[in-house]
């Protein structure tokens, strides 16, 4: 449930007992949203209703973004943690002209995360340490229950404009790779996707949705999709399906890698704009600046799929007020080759302890990096899941004092194999019980 002041709860109570009604009843979630945010119900499931402010002195219509876990999605008095925020989001975007006005339709979940297990991942996925199980039915029901009783629904009692053109659908974790998997297979009721740190491994970790990707066509919708820092970017392959399929990075295809963002609801609501202005906002025509942080590209998850651990995170501002990461589009030039170099797509390596001078080239805008070898081989060691010595140099791991239920041989292998095509080790010795690296390069 979610969790609303006192005032809002007796105001909720008062309504129900003096109206009998279960529908349109108005609670406060800031004091400046009065007669915006509306409490309504369909087939049992509860959904927040967040109205633009022309709504009640204007015959227009809007379009309409929806969004799960509506328990979070709009801001509380009382407690503010675990929310987005997209209420006072949508007003800035609005009052700066960055998006036209539109109502959101923020859908709660089963209850608890089980719930939303059942709710958002379309496939089977075990979550063994909980108990928790499901062969993905219960999440085409849901999807079903979406798009033939609450969207008619939503188009029924408000002023919508009721097209696929006018629709998105927007979520967060399991609720983004439900986003991603409904607008990829009813682009007929959607025209945009707001997929924010997306759990694309689902499918007991056999990453189905990448094999659904790969084999349906491309569908005629927008995409956004995003990760922190914090939680890694090798999801950011998804790119590569895609614009395999057709999409255009840069027009209907858009990521980011958000510097220091963990996985959580404040991050997701400050990444929403971005989507929000995609779906409703101005065509970008122009770059207005490209920001590269040197401290923040070190990518160590052992599933990416580069040869490389170092990926260079340009991130670039259009005009219409959307940042996304630009390596791809972005061209690369170093300095001195024999130092090392950077691939086309972003990807850096060393062939000597020096540092690398980078030019980068975005349209008309450049800007020269400098990598630090010694600082970044040191990121490098400090992350490595085991005791290294005071004074780097030879070192031996040991499997057997390494191997557990969260790091298995394979990872720390690859780990391993990443940091030597980098250049930051060599690999001295290796056997089956144990590997010998040296980073004194």
């Amino acid at each position: 449930m979610k969790k609303i002041g006192l005032i809002s709860l007796l105001l909720i109570s008062f309504v129900l007992t003096t109206f009998f009604q279960n529908t349109q009843n108005i609670i406060f979630a800031d004091s400046d949203q009065l007669d915006k945010i509306i409490i309504d119900e369909v087939e049992g499931r509860t959904i927040e209703v967040l109205l633009p402010e022309s709504y009640n002195s204007s015959n227009k219509r809007y379009p309409v973004v929806y969004m799960h876990d509506g328990q979070e999605i709009f801001s509380d008095p009382i407690v503010s943690s675990g929310k987005w925020n997209v209420d006072r989001i949508v007003e800035e975007l609005t009052n700066d002209g960055l998006i036209d006005e539109l109502i959101v339709i923020a859908i709660h979940h089963a209850g608890d995360d089980k719930g939303r297990l059942m709710d958002y991942v379309p496939y089977e996925q075990s979550i063994e340490f909980m108990g928790w199980y499901t062969d993905g039915s219960s999440s085409k029901e849901f999807s079903e229950l979406l798009i033939n009783k609450i969207i008619p629904h939503v188009d029924e009692q408000y002023r919508t404009i009721p097209n696929s053109q006018n629709r998105a659908i927007m979520g967060a974790s399991w609720g983004g790779i439900h986003a991603f998997w409904l607008g990829y297979h009813y682009p007929d009721v959607f025209s945009t996707v707001g997929a924010f740190s997306p759990s694309f491994w689902v499918g007991n970790y056999q990453y189905r949705i990448y094999e659904e990707v790969d084999h349906l066509n491309k569908p005629d919708i927008k995409i956004w999709f995003d990760y922190g820092t914090a939680e890694g970017s090798y999801e950011a392959q998804m790119i590569d399906h895609l614009v395999d399929k057709g999409f255009v990075y840069g027009e209907d295809l858009f990521y980011l890698f958000d510097e220091g963002a963990e996985h959580n609801s404040e991050a997701w609501g400050d990444r929403i704009k971005n989507a929000l202005i995609l779906f409703n906002g101005d065509p970008a025509t122009k770059a207005i600046n490209m920001d590269v942080n040197t401290n923040e590209i070190l990518n160590l998850h052992p599933y990416h799929s580069k040869d490389t651990s170092l990926e260079i995170n340009p991130v670039v501002t259009l005009d219409n007020g959307i940042l996304f990461s630009a390596r791809q589009l972005v061209k690369y030039k170093v300095e001195d080759k024999h130092k090392g170099y950077v691939d086309e797509d972003g990807f850096a390596a060393f062939n000597s302890n020096d540092d690398l001078i980078v030019n980068l080239k975005y349209n008309n805008i450049q800007q020269n990096i400098e990598l630090s070898f010694s600082n970044l081989q040191k990121s490098y060691l400090d992350s490595l899941p085991f005791e290294k010595p005071n004074i780097l140099n030879h070192f031996k791991v040991t499997y057997s004092e390494i191997i557990n239920e969260y790091v298995s041989k394979e990872m720390l292998n690859m780990i391993i194999k990443l940091g030597e095509q980098t250049g930051f080790i060599k690999i001295i010795e290796e056997t089956g019980e144990y590997i010998i690296l040296d980073s004194n390069i």
